[in-house]
Parts: structure tokens; C-alpha cells; sequence
């Protein structure tokens, strides 16, 4: 596996966080800002082997997410084993399924639940 750069640690990121879930490691909890960093510092948390063997995520705590999203995601649906279910990502927020559907990723995974409003975009304004 190529080394990743030197950056934050999971913990020293605290506008954003990714990590297993204690109870269940199929299930990856993103919430804030998913951006670059926050990314990185999971990427240096979490083995390959960890995130291949995730089946959900979970982006109900989500606020915001850049295009480093794409790069987890697809490095998650591109390293699945054949024959396993899709993954599912859940309780998605509309920006997060902007950039999901504009990278060519949503075909490739579940999706089972929206948050209410759009992360990481200001509410729609009343144009009558």
C-alpha cells in the first residue's frame, strides 16, 4: 500500500471525523466536513482490509463533503470483493449525492435515506 502524506491524525482533525463504528465494523460513521484532511487522517486510521470489509456508510452527520469523498468511496467500491452486495451509503445529504451522482459513483452503490436540507449549501430561498 502506497504511504500516505504526513498529516493530522484522526483526532487532531475536529471540523470532520470518519471512524468505525464500536459495536458493528461494517458500518463507517462520517460526520462534519468530509474534506481532504479528515479523508487522509482515516485513510492513515483505517487498514484496507477495514474498509473492505465495511458495508454501510453513514453520512447522517454529515455538513459538508468535497470531491475526497469520491476518492474513499470509489477506492471502497473498487476494492469489494465480487459477488457482495453493493455498498450502501445511508442517510445521505443532497450535496453528498450531488457529488456522488456527478462522479458516477451512485449507480455503483445503495443509497437508503436523505437528511432533510442540503450539507454544505445554504437553504433554498422563497422566489415567489
Amino acid at each position: 500500500m502506497p504511504s500516505l502524506p504526513d498529516g493530522p491524525q484522526p483526532d487532531e482533525v475536529a471540523h470532520g471525523r470518519i471512524r468505525l463504528d464500536a459495536s458493528d465494523a461494517r458500518v463507517l460513521h462520517m460526520s462534519g466536513d468530509v474534506d481532504q484532511p479528515v479523508v487522509v487522517a482515516a485513510r492513515r486510521a483505517l487498514t484496507d482490509e477495514q474498509l473492505v470489509d465495511v458495508d454501510v456508510i453513514d453520512l447522517a452527520g454529515v455538513t459538508f463533503v468535497d470531491s475526497s469523498l469520491i476518492s474513499l468511496v470509489a477506492t471502497m467500491v473498487l476494492n469489494r470483493p465480487a459477488g457482495r452486495d453493493p455498498l450502501t451509503v445511508r442517510d445521505v445529504p443532497e450535496l453528498a449525492l450531488v457529488v456522488l451522482e456527478i462522479s458516477g459513483l451512485l449507480p455503483l452503490v445503495a443509497v437508503t435515506g436523505r437528511t432533510p436540507g442540503p450539507a454544505g449549501a445554504a437553504p433554498e430561498s422563497d422566489a415567489s
